[in-house]
């Protein structure tokens, strides 16, 4: 029976009125919006640091489907932060935003420095 309901996999996006940028030494704040012709069982995040290895980050997940992530300054140490999302429905279908192969990129917004440059 799941599988008559379950046949595509989750989307992930990007929540309205979220960028991935975010101000020199601050906490980063993005939430995602996870769906399935059926049901979302899991939203994970993975993110990696400059210089780093992608590391599952913990995401708060409410029951109308919003995951939010805080990503602190000792995580993205002011630099280029790569990832990618990934929900997983019922019966194990994957849908990402971003990918490993090719992962988004959160990035210090360039205000100032880049007018005197």
């Amino acid at each position: 029976l799941i599988a008559q309901l379950d046949k595509e996999p989750p989307q992930v996006v990007l929540r309205d009125g979220y960028l991935l940028e975010y101000s020199r030494g601050t906490v980063s704040e993005l939430s995602f919006r996870a769906t399935d012709d059926y049901q979302v069982k899991d939203v994970k995040l993975l993110a990696r640091p400059p210089g780093g290895e992608f590391r599952d980050l913990p995401l708060e997940t409410t029951r109308t489907g919003y995951s939010t992530v805080r990503i602190d300054p000792s995580f993205h140490r002011n630099g280029t932060v790569e990832l990618y999302v990934v929900a997983i429905d019922l019966s194990g279908h994957e849908g990402y935003y971003g990918s490993p192969a090719k992962p988004l990129q959160l990035k210090r917004k360039q205000g100032f420095e880049r007018l005197i440059r």
